[in-house]
């Protein structure tokens, strides 16, 4: 399981670099902190109107038959159809995180906390709502962090920053690999 979680962090940007300095600082008897954080914008771009024609049919045509003053007859013809008007709002997100590691168990008190920097990723689209009054994501967010201390997973690890797990096979109590007291 310690193997499978470090190759999870590997993917998320947790290089042999990174795992020795952490493993240093666990071996060290310092917390290990991974912390992710996010912040969202949206914002107002614009406002587009557009008439269009409806899906069912919406004309009319009215013929008027009338009389002229020299007694002529004649007709008159009057094609009217309904038109559609749009209204859209177009507003632009942003989303940006962070996932980092921190040395100690409580980065938010220290003034400088040791910190390294895992994964950045920001990310910004369009998009399209009927009302200006309310946007679709909050003006402005941003999320508690999330930490979570991971200095068991870096104290598994050995010198070479690979997952050690020994299991005593001439003990009577070794069983299946999932019933051993080491795993």
């Amino acid at each position: 399981a310690v193997g499978s979680l470090w190759n999870s962090g590997r993917a998320l940007g947790i290089g042999e670099e990174i795992v020795h300095a952490v493993a240093s600082w666990a071996r060290s008897g310092e917390a290990v902190v991974l912390r992710f954080e996010m912040a969202t914008s949206c914002k107002f771009l614009r406002k587009v109107t557009r008439e269009e024609e409806p899906s069912f049919s919406a004309e009319t045509e009215t013929t008027t038959t009338y009389t002229t003053a020299d007694g002529r007859k004649k007709a008159k013809t009057t094609t009217s159809k309904t038109v559609v008007k749009v209204t859209e709002h177009f507003w632009r997100f942003k989303a940006a995180y962070t996932l980092s590691l921190y040395k100690g168990s409580d980065a938010c008190s220290m003034k400088e906390p040791i910190q390294i920097s895992v994964s950045k990723c920001a990310a910004t689209f369009k998009t399209m709502n009927a009302t200006k009054e309310k946007p679709p994501y909050p003006r402005k967010a941003t999320q508690k962090p999330v930490d979570v201390d991971i200095s068991c997973l870096v104290r598994a690890l050995g010198e070479d920053g690979v997952a050690r797990v020994e299991i005593d096979r001439s003990s009577d109590e070794t069983r299946t690999p999932r019933r051993n007291k080491s795993t």
